[in-house]
């Protein structure tokens, strides 16, 4: 693969990241916004993965994590 088919694929991906990352801020976003918790966006400032599913739970139904 030459240079410039490389450096293209890498944009792309990145691009692909960065959309990806951006669609989780706004699925935790509406998440705080319905159920009323705080404090669930501001993890993604320090996070690169975003917020796993069993990490919410607890913020969904209620219940504390053992």
């Amino acid at each position: 693969m030459s240079t410039t088919n490389s450096s293209r694929v890498r944009r792309i991906v990145s691009r692909i990241r960065e959309t990806w990352r951006e669609l989780d801020y706004a699925q935790a976003r509406l998440l705080e916004r319905q159920s009323g918790v705080s404090g669930l966006t501001d993890r993604f400032a320090s996070q690169r993965g975003g917020i796993r599913v069993h990490e919410l739970e607890p913020h969904l139904y209620g219940y504390e994590k053992d």
